[in-house]
């Protein structure tokens, strides 16, 4: 079973072979070697929201695969309570994620939580939205300091090299910039005792 998450329907054989591209002449040699068979192809395309089929939660998740693809994340179809509140809290919160990482407007998303009816619903679904959004900034604030430290470590290690070995400055600049938090470590070390900017150079040409 092949599940095709298209915004258009595909024209292709249901054949495995077909699908494979064999050099001109290597046919005879390659065909004894190669798996073939045929398979179904689902393709989300050929279906409208309202004719997927499936359990509630098979049918959310092939409606929220099948809006991704469209751009329609904040369509009703996603948003059906009467799925919803059949799925478990584990299967929504991952749906909000594969929703909350695609590019959608947020504002707009935050309405369609507003527009739930269901007071259980409304209030699983803001907390678990919360909740990512809470993790979200967490992460990048993580990041930044992370971020912060490597520049400030690349920079005041760039300033060394500059006063140790001026001639090779320009060239070490972008070199320590691509360096993680603990080679810029490993470099601040070493530094300390090389004699020559060529040794310099193939320390860093070693990284």
């Amino acid at each position: 079973m092949v599940l095709a998450q298209n915004s258009k329907t595909w024209k292709v054989e249901p054949q495995f072979s077909s699908l494979l591209d064999i050099p001109e002449g290597m046919e005879a040699l390659l065909r004894p070697y190669l798996p073939d068979f045929q398979f179904d192809l689902f393709q989300l395309a050929e279906h409208s929201f309202d004719s997927l089929p499936g359990t509630p939660a098979g049918i959310l998740i092939l409606r929220v695969m099948k809006a991704e693809r469209l751009a329609q994340l904040l369509n009703d179809s996603v948003w059906d309570e009467t799925l919803i509140k059949q799925i478990s809290q584990e299967l929504l919160e991952a749906l909000l994620r594969y929703i909350l990482a695609a590019d959608i407007d947020k504002d707009a998303f935050r309405s369609k939580l507003q527009e739930l009816s269901d007071p259980q619903t409304k209030t699983s679904a803001m907390t678990l939205a919360n909740q990512i959004r809470q993790e979200g900034r967490q992460e990048g604030r993580q990041e930044g300091r992370q971020e912060g430290r490597q520049e400030g470590t690349a920079g005041t290690l760039s300033r060394q090299v500059k006063r140790k070995f001026p001639t090779i400055a320009d060239l070490v600049q972008p070199v320590l910039e691509r360096l993680d938090e603990e080679q810029l470590l490993s470099f601040g070390e070493a530094i300390l005792f090389m004699h020559s900017p060529e040794e310099c150079l193939e320390w860093l040409n070693g990284k």
